[in-house]
């Protein structure tokens, strides 16, 4: 199983005892959509071998015997990195063993070479580099220190750098060193207990940590950048998956506990007894919002009792009671179907949905009449259905503009706007350091 998961969607020749996990994170449609935007891609090879496994156990980092590896630069990969450098582009290496590779095969002048072999090159800190300029990767924070990555070594580089960093857990905490995971991080924030009960916690089906961390990196690296522009210097950003996830769910599931000491118990009933009624022929939402909606829906629906019965009027009592508010909805809802219960809320203004199957999403009426999922014409795939961005910007329309490229379909264009003729780009197609689309 292995062998065809833990791989990059660029591994190509066997020999490699571990995949180079920073291009774990890079699917197909990403490298397309970062070659649409003119960057040049290369390859190279390098066969992690099981030293990697080893952990530094000496005092003295230099004295730890680094073991060797196989790698292997090709004449394309050579061409276009030193071409980039003297263009005054920039060379990110994905992952430490690209970056092992490049530094191995480059000469004291940043010139990167074409060849093959062994190499044992250690880098630590104090190293200088060579060709590469950049590093992605998914090491963390205190091993990318010892390596001379750290925000401190980058910030005297560049002090206007803003140097962010998604972290499992913050970096002054007892976890910094821990390794953490989607699933890791909705168990220890009281998601999961959240979603289910403290009894029986559960998982929520999608990577809500790493979408909520990625939502809060992008406004937490803007303010950086507005920052920035104000003071003139940069900083480093930390946006740790644990503390955002907490903090986003404290907001109703402190409960209680918001107050010191406690009032109440943790969580938020109301929100915690919400769920979904049956109707007679599929489920609906139903929500009344204020004394007055409660009373009007009660009324409506024929069972006016319900209104003394749960103090619906009071909100302090109706929250008390709204297990047994639901437990009552829930035999009401069986009274109609859905398409009658959505023209009688209708009427009354009782906020209300049915749900969406997820196999018929694009056909929820609202999403549908607004166009957010879109059928495009691909010139390789045929048709295809996407999401357009769901921001909208009064002056500046976002819009899918540009669909995910075929492997070479922009090769030309980008040569061109670096500055190559005609005949130079010919060349390099035909002695095949760069390929374009058929």
């Amino acid at each position: 199983q292995d062998k065809e998961r833990y791989q990059t969607v660029y591994s190509r020749d066997p020999g490699s005892a571990a995949a180079p996990t920073a291009g774990l994170h890079f699917t197909k449609e990403l490298l397309e959509t970062i070659a649409a935007r003119g960057v040049n891609l290369a390859y190279l090879t390098l066969h992690v071998g099981l030293g990697t496994f080893r952990p530094v156990k000496e005092e003295n980092i230099e004295d730890h015997p680094m073991h060797a590896e196989y790698c292997i630069v090709p004449p394309e990969t050579a061409e276009i990195v030193n071409r980039t450098h003297k263009s005054g582009g920039r060379v990110v290496s994905v992952g430490t063993t690209s970056c092992r590779t490049l530094e191995s095969f480059s000469d004291e002048d940043g010139t990167l070479r074409a060849r093959s072999g062994w190499t044992d090159i250690f880098i630590y800190p104090g190293y200088k580099f060579k060709t590469v300029d950049a590093l992605v990767t998914n090491i963390r924070p205190a091993a990318l220190a010892r390596l001379g990555f750290g925000y401190e070594a980058c910030r005297d580089l560049n002090p206007r750098l803003v140097y962010a960093a998604a972290t499992g857990f913050g970096q002054d905490g007892p976890w910094a060193a821990r390794p953490a995971f989607d699933e890791i991080v909705q168990a220890a924030s009281g998601f999961a207990s959240a979603i289910g009960t403290d009894d029986e916690p559960a998982f929520v089906p999608s990577l809500v940590g790493d979408k909520l961390c990625g939502l809060a990196l992008a406004g937490a690296v803007a303010a950086a950048l507005v920052r920035r522009e104000r003071a003139g210097i940069g900083q480093l950003v930390e946006v740790p998956m644990l503390e955002t996830v907490a903090a986003f769910n404290s907001i109703e599931m402190l409960g209680g506990h918001a107050f010191v000491p406690p009032i109440g118990p943790a969580g938020y009933k109301r929100v915690k007894e919400r769920r979904p009624v049956r109707t007679q022929d599929g489920w609906l939402t139903m929500l009344p919002y204020s004394g007055d909606n409660w009373c009007t829906f009660f009324e409506t629906v024929g069972h006016p009792e319900c209104i003394e019965e749960f103090s619906v009027r009071d909100p302090i009592q109706r929250a008390a009671n709204i297990d047994r508010i639901y437990d009552r909805m829930s035999e009401i809802a069986l009274t109609r179907t859905t398409a009658e219960w959505e023209e009688l809320l209708l009427g009354i203004d009782v906020p209300h949905a049915s749900f969406a199957r997820l196999r018929e999403v694009e056909e929820q009426p609202h999403l549908k009449a607004v166009g957010l999922f879109q059928e495009i014409d691909h010139p390789t795939e045929g048709k295809i259905r996407q999401a357009r961005p769901s921001a909208r910007f009064s002056e500046s329309p976002a819009a899918i503009r540009r669909l995910p490229p075929r492997l070479g379909e922009h090769t030309e264009e980008v040569l061109r706007d670096a500055g190559y003729s005609d005949a130079e780009i010919t060349s390099l197609v035909e002695r095949k350091a760069v390929g374009v689309s058929a």
